[in-house]
């Protein structure tokens, strides 16, 4: 290969009808393609590692297929085309829909059909996914609903259950305590009388004799 190849004004575009970044890209394949030529691993590396960190902070899919084009035209160096294809994998999406991206010359018409379709089935499944995650959703802020509905409830019932102890607690007190009726001074037999509601019941130790009220 000769280096005039490298800087073949034909096939290498203007900076005026390119972005900023992927002008300064071809700079970098430029080298890359010269770094490659007199193989120089030190300065092939250094360029790989520009371009990928340019790739990663301003990422751009406008002239990107150029910049393709003269990676692959001009230099063999598998490592910056992993990182390019690589770079395009990740933006895919974009890159489709860029008319130049399939009449660079580096996509024949078959890969060309293949992307497409693959493109059209992942968009479709993510459509997919995305209503089943929208339903999944539905039914969990449902479940939530629920859930908060049975803390409600369980929170009812705990404080009957605490309530229920507690009268039976006081009725088993004034019991252990007691020897004799106050009203009909005998022994004493007794009987727990409920009362109150059915939520918040009561309960009264009564005389089984006069039925006089202890508390």
């Amino acid at each position: 290969m000769d280096v005039e190849d490298v800087e073949d004004v034909e096939d290498t575009p203007t900076l005026a009808c390119i972005t900023e970044t992927s002008g300064v890209l071809l700079c970098h394949v430029n080298v890359a393609a010269i770094a490659d030529y007199y193989d120089i691993p030190a300065l092939k590396e250094i360029v790989n590692r520009k371009i990928k960190t340019i790739l990663d902070t301003n990422w751009s899919p406008y002239g990107f297929s150029t910049v393709i084009k003269q990676a692959f035209g001009s230099t063999s160096d598998t490592e910056l085309h992993s990182i390019l294809a690589s770079t395009a994998a990740e933006h895919i999406l974009e890159l489709v829909g860029q008319e130049d991206f399939f009449t660079c010359g580096v996509v024949n018409n078959f890969a060309a059909d293949l992307l497409k379709e693959v493109v059209t089935k992942y968009s479709n499944r993510e459509e997919e996914l995305q209503q089943e995650l929208d339903d999944k959703s539905y039914h969990l802020r449902k479940f939530e609903g629920y859930y908060k509905e049975e803390q409600a409830r369980c929170a009812v019932l705990e404080e009957r259950i605490s309530h229920i102890n507690d009268s039976f607690s006081s009725c088993l007190k004034k019991l252990n305590g007691t020897t004799d009726c106050r009203n009909c001074d005998v022994e004493f037999k007794c009987y727990i009388e409920r009362g109150g509601n059915w939520d918040r019941p009561t309960y009264t130790l009564r005389c089984a004799r006069c039925h006089c009220r202890h508390k």
